[in-house]
């Protein structure tokens, strides 16, 4: 059986062994999300997917004795620390400036333990190579806590978080092979089955049955910190270098989302890491879309995205034109949501009016 095979379904095996061990142990020192408030989920659901994922991170490397890429052993050392500050997190609901500090704590480990950072973002304006010079590892730690932060801001629906991720791994995993990066490759195929697990417990395809298992604070974190470590290693290699464009395009829903909802915080004066409901899965519920379909239409947009993306990079397609295609997909989307918001915040005051208030009859 192929190598990556035996990652993937050893990964699959040890992840789903995981969520079944720690979901009683979940109930018992009360690791659970309980609906209220913005979380509209049915009953107590355990927060082991995190724990799941990063178990098979740690076992599966340790019983298969091959070439790990150089940045597994930094990865989980910071993934540890995510692992704590993450369960801590849902127990506590820990400051949001705690959070940021930490996960710039993480990407510092990830720098200083494997040599990955942003040296160049490419051919970006056609004028040649950005070079970032002294600004490397401040842009690095910027792009750590972006993606952490948007990876965890979108895990707010059954499926979104772990089946953005599964795509985008799953994409970065080909590009690996592509440029012959076949460790990495190795690495994203590990994390891949793991989600492929945790999404068995995670997205209920009938309507109404109740999630298994979240990810988690530290499972979204883990996954952004995965998707980062990815885009860079492949991204600053010094030969047959996928281009940092191009690894945006196979984030894409992530980059997206989370920059316009962040931008709309900021605008409205708002911490733009504190939570809401503004999120694109947010929009096509309130639209009346189903959550299992919402969810099933974002993998499909991520799908395209990311497919958008490997093939502009095989096909030559120059990384500046890639750059303003970007930006001019992300300005379209935020016109877009801005509008579908208006719309639906009309209509839901058109509801408000159109209600016949209630007359009480007079005292006799």
């Amino acid at each position: 059986m192929p190598l990556l095979w035996v990652s993937g379904l050893l990964s699959f095996a040890v992840t789903v062994a995981a969520i079944f061990v720690l979901r009683p142990l979940a109930f018992r020192v009360g690791l659970v999300d309980r609906p209220g408030g913005r979380k509209s989920h049915i009953g107590e659901v355990p927060l082991v997917g995190g724990a799941a994922l990063f178990a098979a991170l740690v076992v599966v490397p340790a019983g298969l004795h091959e070439p790990w890429p150089h940045w597994l052993p930094a990865m989980l050392f910071s993934g540890l620390v995510i692992l704590c500050l993450g369960t801590l997190d849902d127990w506590f609901d820990i400051k949001p400036a705690v959070r940021v500090v930490a996960q710039i704590i993480c990407g510092l480990i990830v720098i200083a333990g494997s040599g990955l950072k942003l040296d160049s973002l490419g051919d970006l304006l056609g004028a040649g190579p950005v070079n970032l010079g002294s600004l490397a590892t401040l842009f690095t730690l910027f792009c750590f806590v972006g993606v952490m932060n948007g990876a965890n801001l979108m895990d707010g629906a059954n499926g979104l978080a772990g089946g953005i991720g599964l795509i985008v791994c799953g994409t970065f995993a080909i590009a690996a092979g592509i440029v012959g990066a076949h460790s990495t490759e190795l690495a994203l195929v590990l994390i891949a089955g793991g989600l492929v697990a945790f999404l068995l417990f995670n997205f209920r395809i009938r309507k109404g049955a109740p999630s298994r298992a979240f990810l988690g604070n530290a499972g979204s974190l883990l996954l952004g910190l995965v998707i980062t470590i990815a885009a860079i290693a492949l991204s600053q290699r010094h030969v047959d270098a996928m281009p940092p464009i191009c690894a945006v395009w196979i984030s894409g829903v992530l980059i997206i989302d989370t920059l316009s909802v962040m931008g709309r915080r900021i605008a409205r004066r708002r911490n733009p890491f504190s939570p809401d409901r503004t999120h694109l899965h947010h929009l096509l519920l309130s639209s009346g879309l189903e959550e299992r379909w919402a969810v099933a239409s974002l993998w499909v947009v991520q799908l395209l995205l990311s497919a958008a993306g490997m093939l502009a990079w095989r096909n030559g397609v120059p990384d500046w034109l890639m750059f303003y295609g970007f930006l001019g997909l992300f300005a379209l989307y935020s016109v877009a949501v801005e509008l579908a918001w208006r719309s639906i915040h009309r209509r839901a005051a058109q509801a408000a009016s159109d209600v016949e208030p209630l007359v009480l009859p007079k005292a006799a």
